[in-house]
């Protein structure tokens, strides 16, 4: 089991790396659902922002907020009180803050900083998306191999610059190219065309 400090976690500079900016409360859930298997604890302060994730909506992730006369800090030991214990297993507690960290250790719980658990987690990601791409051909998602690859494909089918245009057809001997007239067949002149029966029959 994980407890996360969960705007602790969000505003600390390693996850500002990770994802290239402050991340959302709904993208801190989306990654971690997707790449973290242990059940997980975000604990938040104050009450549900409009933006954020229903409680339960990730399967493996539970939303807690502190409330408006309590700050995430106070439930993260409330939290801990009810869980520490040789019952309780391993539990991990995310947070930079002195005081959390030291009341984890108190509950034979293990204090992780924030940038060590970004760390490992951005080694997870990294892994799982080896694993998912390790059957796929590197062109699938790295695209065509070097700069002149494109050129080179397209020279190949006739469709390059400089390229040559494509033979032209031969048709078997016998057969007539399409709306030309065979044999005895002539077009009319256009003083003998009835256009009046031409537009009566559109």
């Amino acid at each position: 089991m994980i407890i996360i400090d969960a705007y602790n976690l969000q505003c600390s500079e390693a996850a500002e790396r990770f994802f290239g900016a402050k991340p959302s409360i709904r993208q801190l859930c989306r990654s971690l659902s997707e790449f973290v298997n242990d059940e997980i604890f975000l604990i938040l302060d104050g009450n549900k922002k409009p933006n954020e994730p229903q409680p339960d909506e990730f399967i493996n992730i539970k939303l807690k907020y502190s409330g408006q006369r309590a700050e995430a800090d106070e439930l993260i030991l409330k939290l801990l009180d009810s869980k520490h214990g040789p019952r309780g297993g391993r539990i991990e507690v995310v947070s930079n803050d002195k005081k959390v960290r030291r009341y984890a250790r108190e509950a034979r719980a293990k204090p992780i900083k924030c940038e060590d658990f970004i760390r490992n987690f951005s080694a997870k990601s990294r892994r799982k998306s080896i694993v998912r791409t390790a059957d796929e051909p590197i062109e699938k998602t790295n695209g065509l191999a070097g700069s002149g690859a494109a050129d080179t494909w397209l020279k190949d089918l006739g469709l390059g610059e400089g390229a040559e245009p494509p033979p032209a057809r031969r048709l078997p001997r016998g057969e007539a190219p399409r709306n030309k007239p065979t044999g005895n067949q002539t077009l009319p002149k256009p003083e003998d065309v009835n256009m009046d029966q031409i537009f009566r029959g559109l």
